[in-house]
């Protein structure tokens, strides 16, 4: 599954790339006689009915003269036709080896781009694209992770992808928190790993041993690992001087979760619901520590957090009884939700409350005659301590025997 080490592949093996630059020159030359439908991109189809033909006939070989790179029939020769005296379908074979030397993007097919040797190939997939990839094809369940079961059903169902022996070693490589349950998120984390170790091997490891050398490791430099050789140190469990792909890949996981471990995310608080309904009936199954069905002063003055408990608590009990009900604590949720909207509206600056000046600015004068003296008596109604400042307290009581919103003055509620 998941790595390298453990069955599946990052990418192709390129076997005519590591033949040498002269067989590439050959195969690419030789494509030029391949594209047999003349539509600037060879298939292996092609390349197969080419390479059958040569098979059947050796002495028919393409005339070069004018190809991509001049390659003599020599050379042509001496490179690819002793293949031909093998009898193992080399036809078919060699298709292959040809289209993965040049198919720059694993197409299945060269483009003239490719052919010519200018295609870039293409980006890396990132390690949340991996992640996903992996969990559509092993998750088929949809569960939102992979399991030991998950790998080995598939593994065992198609041995190419895996040894199903190996599947609990690939869990184990992902697995950060040991449940047996590799999510996205562990796999995202996994193949970012990967991917800074191999970054750091390209670096460390120039000559491609597959370790990094402590003792050579410190005379190289490197901007984006300046210290490095501490680290790799501390990287090195058995001592020995020298760092693996595992080992490295170990050292980054640690460090990250060491790291999380010291600053570990700010917790998001749960969400209030906003219903006056409901957040009422919240607060009475809060508040009501004696279960008598209400809330009294007592309970509402320990709990409640408001800056004048004792003044809130008279306002919402409109029978004064001493208890608040489900029906008055909705109605006063509600009252207070109405009065943040109204100096929401005014405070246009986020001051926490509102002044003549806002009033003046909200008020249109093309429908109020008097912009100013219309803001001064909006005021002088909500302003109950003539501070100049309407706070959402005083509009609460100003809702309670009828206020201003948007210039017209509320109905005057009728006392219960």
């Amino acid at each position: 599954m998941l790595r390298k080490a453990y069955g599946l592949c990052a990418t192709p093996c390129i076997p005519f790339a590591s033949a040498g630059s002269q067989r590439v020159n050959v195969v690419r030359a030789f494509a030029v006689q391949a594209d047999q439908n003349g539509n600037g991109s060879i298939s292996g189809d092609e390349f197969q009915a080419i390479f059958a033909t040569l098979q059947a006939d050796p002495t028919r070989m393409p005339d070069l003269t004018g190809s991509v790179a001049t390659v003599h029939r020599t050379i042509f020769a001496d490179t690819l036709y002793p293949s031909f005296s093998r009898n193992r379908g080399i036809a078919a074979y060699m298709a292959q080896e040809a289209v993965v030397s040049l198919d720059v993007d694993a197409d299945g097919a060269i483009s003239a781009a490719e052919l010519a040797g200018t295609a870039k190939p293409p980006a890396p997939p990132t390690a949340a694209a991996r992640a996903d990839d992996l969990l559509t094809r092993y998750d088929t369940a949809g569960k939102g992770y992979v399991d030991l079961a998950d790998i080995q059903a598939a593994w065992t169902k198609d041995p190419t992808l895996g040894d199903p022996a190996k599947a609990q070693a690939a869990i184990d490589a992902f697995d950060q928190d040991g449940n047996g349950k590799v999510t996205r998120d562990e796999l995202k984390a996994g193949y970012e790993a990967m991917d800074q170790a191999d970054a750091m091997l390209a670096i460390f490891d120039p000559k491609g041993t597959g370790a990094i050398n402590l003792a050579n490791a410190a005379s190289i430099s490197s901007a984006d690992y300046p210290n490095a050789a501490a680290t790799f140190a501390r990287w090195d469990g058995n001592h020995n001087g020298l760092l693996t792909r595992p080992e490295v890949i170990a050292g980054i996981e640690a460090d990250a979760a060491a790291a999380a471990a010291q600053n570990p995310p700010t917790p998001i608080p749960p969400t209030q619901p906003t219903d006056p309904a409901l957040l009422a009936a919240t607060l009475l199954a809060q508040y009501d520590s004696d279960a008598s069905g209400g809330i009294s002063a007592a309970e509402f003055a320990s709990h409640a957090q408001v800056a004048d408990a004792a003044a809130t608590f008279a306002a919402w009990d409109t029978n004064s009884d001493g208890d608040l009900t489900l029906e008055e604590l909705q109605t006063g949720i509600g009252q207070v939700q109405q009065a943040q909207a109204i100096v929401k509206q005014y405070d246009l600056a986020g001051k926490g409350y509102f002044d003549e000046a806002d009033l003046a600015a909200a008020l249109d004068p093309a429908t109020v005659s008097d912009v100013a003296a219309q803001a001064h008596q909006i005021m002088s109604f909500w302003d109950a301590n003539g501070d100049g400042q309407v706070s959402v307290a005083e509009v609460v009581s100003g809702i309670a025997v009828g206020g201003y919103v948007g210039g017209e003055q509320l109905k005057t509620k009728t006392p219960a």
